[in-house]
């Protein structure tokens, strides 16, 4: 549901000649397939996205904050700990691992980001002490550690003072309306709904 939803609201942005997009984030993550739709969807915009993460970009939600133009996060936020597991928990097939290491790697390259911290992010065998992930843990950035390795451009509380830091104009914010079909979409894929 929120693959098509993004794809809408792409559309209708380029329909209404939106000068931005701004994506807000704040998810602990969700199906591979529909990340890399999504991703496939703001790669292929022609009007410039920037990803709010506002609280958490974490597991899939990481990989498509990487995919936007640019990022910025509200203050206490967290961007990483994007391994992906099965829906029983289980860590995912090799096959599945290789896949989601070359896809968070391109989409840190994408954007200019050193790749090594969006590996760091999906495996554990990556050391990064420094930054709370020694060797056997997950890469996990907030705020600050985030704007210091380049994964985030700024901190703001909130979009107006996002799109003032950006120079552009507060008076003509449009927001993309979910609709109630995408709702009932997303509560049925829901990785808590799905097993029921």
């Amino acid at each position: 549901g929120l693959s098509q939803y993004i794809k809408k609201a792409i559309s209708e942005a380029k329909s209404n000649n939106v000068s931005q997009i701004v994506l807000e984030i704040d998810t602990l993550g969700g199906e591979v397939e529909a990340a890399l739709e999504i991703a496939d969807s703001l790669r292929a915009s022609d009007i410039p996205i920037t990803a709010f993460i506002n609280k958490r970009a974490i597991s899939a939600g990481a990989y498509i904050a990487l995919n936007a133009d640019d990022i910025y996060m509200a203050p206490g936020s967290k961007i990483g700990s994007a391994a992906i597991i099965t829906g029983d928990g289980n860590a995912a097939d090799d096959k599945s691992q290789s896949l989601w290491l070359a896809e968070m790697k391109e989409a840190a390259e994408h954007n200019g980001r050193d790749p090594k911290f969006a590996l760091a992010m999906v495996d554990k065998e990556i050391d990064l002490p420094e930054y709370g992930a020694a060797k056997g843990d997950l890469l996990t950035l907030e705020t600050k550690q985030a704007k210091d390795v380049g994964y985030s451009e700024g901190t703001v509380e909130n979009i107006h003072e996002l799109l003032e830091q950006k120079k552009l104009s507060t008076d003509a914010i449009t927001y993309a309306d979910e609709g109630l079909a995408v709702k009932i979409a997303r509560f049925l894929t829901n990785p808590v709904v799905v097993p029921i």
